[in-house]
């Protein structure tokens, strides 16, 4: 449909950056498909060494045989990550760490989809849109946070949604379990990566590492393939994909803003800011994004998952 009147226009901004990355080292996180795939493509052409972040060694090993192929990059490896199991992403951290001595740029991108009337929920009891794109992502960075320190002009990326520029944190149902609402579950858990965002440019001042979040568009993504919900709401899912084939972007146009903020220059990106369409999007402040709140989640965070996992949790 790029013929179409205006479908460039929704189609969204394109990462012209080219800088050449060898000797870089990425991880992505729920990079076996959607935008988390065409990142890992983008930024392997650009030479950089990769580790694809997934559940699923098997359904990963052909994507990456095909990334290399097309790149002729074959610096792409795998470290089963599943971010609904705290375990799994602390074995995640330990093995990364012995590979590697460096980290420039940490994408947190895997997120969950549902549209099911009740909660799933992760290994440790997290409802999972919170467990997964918050609970687990902020483990993991915590757990590489001294990696990502001691490497010059790192990134740390969370692929967001504009919705979550416009809800703030609820503190009265911050695990979803009250009036159960999939959609506000999912906006609520990229809320919550904002302030985690925030917190941590905070607190990373004196180092040289740039924390950002980003909007990728209005994605016709896999995700919605094999979506759990009524049969009413497929239906009506169905129709919505249908006209994102004209207002919508696919995988690889919705990766853009993610390359933007891994590939522009370091001193040019800035810290803690929100990005769309390949350029810094504003938003209203807000009461939840000042720091005595954000400082409130950053410590109730940590004390939630000590209280799953002990007072070592995050010695590694």
């Amino acid at each position: 449909m790029s013929w179409l009147p205006g479908k460039r226009y929704f189609d969204g901004g394109i990462c012209t950056v080219t800088r050449n990355m060898a000797n870089q080292v990425v991880i992505v996180t729920g990079s076996s498909s959607g935008i988390g795939r065409e990142t890992v493509k983008g930024l392997a052409a650009r030479n950089a060494t990769i580790v694809m972040a997934t559940r699923n060694k098997t359904k990963t090993q052909p994507i990456m045989d095909a990334i290399k192929q097309e790149t002729g990059n074959q610096n792409i490896h795998h470290i089963p990550l599943d971010l609904t199991d705290l375990n799994s992403v602390k074995a995640f951290a330990q093995e990364f760490k012995s590979k590697y001595s460096h980290l420039d740029v940490l994408v947190n991108n895997a997120a969950t989809t549902s549209m099911q009337s009740t909660p799933n929920f992760t290994k440790q009891g997290f409802e999972e849109s919170f467990g997964v794109s918050y609970i687990g992502h902020y483990y993991l960075t915590r757990l590489l946070l001294d990696t990502i320190k001691k490497t010059n002009n790192s990134r740390i990326i969370f692929t967001s949604t504009k919705s979550a520029t416009k809800t703030p944190f609820n503190w009265d149902n911050i695990n979803s379990v009250k009036k159960y609402d999939s959609w506000q579950a999912e906006v609520q858990a990229k809320r919550v990566n904002l302030m985690f965002a925030s917190e941590l440019q905070r607190r990373l001042e004196n180092y040289s590492v740039k924390v950002t979040s980003l909007h990728p568009g209005w994605v016709r993504s896999e995700g919605f393939d094999n979506l759990q919900a009524p049969f009413f709401t497929q239906m009506a899912v169905k129709g919505l994909l249908f006209a994102m084939k004209y207002f919508g972007k696919d995988t690889r146009q919705g990766a853009q803003t993610n390359l933007y903020c891994a590939l522009e220059d370091w001193n040019k990106l800035k810290g803690a800011a929100y990005y769309s369409d390949c350029e810094e999007f504003n938003y209203a402040p807000q009461e939840d994004l000042k720091p005595e709140n954000t400082e409130k989640l950053y410590n109730a965070t940590e004390k939630w998952i000590k209280e799953k996992l002990g007072e070592d949790a995050f010695k590694l």
